[in-house]
């Protein structure tokens, strides 16, 4: 699993825009990545761990919906798929989050 992600996944799972994505990190008002402008191009890093802290306790709703999106990337058969959905399961930390 990657580290990063993109700014169409961030927003997604923010459920804002990827323009509010783009600015907020250009601006450093999200604390979730940052933005470099190189010549005249932006170039964003998006960090998952960041992103899931500023979240703060993550509901199964958007838990669901990132792993939705990692499932929608790649071709997975259904043995795949559940042992990931099932490695995420047991990975999310109940002391913490309940």
């Amino acid at each position: 699993m990657s580290k990063n992600m993109s700014v169409r996944e961030a927003a997604e799972i923010l459920g804002k825009s990827q323009q509010f994505v783009r600015l907020g990190l250009q601006r450093q008002l999200l604390p979730i990545g940052t933005a470099v402008k190189l010549s005249s191009k932006w170039t964003y890093h998006i960090s998952r761990k960041l992103l899931e802290d500023y979240i703060g306790r993550i509901d199964w709703d958007r838990k669901c919906k990132i792993y939705n999106l990692k499932l929608s990337k790649k071709k997975f058969n259904i043995n795949q798929a559940f042992k990931m959905w099932f490695k995420s399961f047991y990975s999310f930390n109940y002391v913490n989050h309940c």
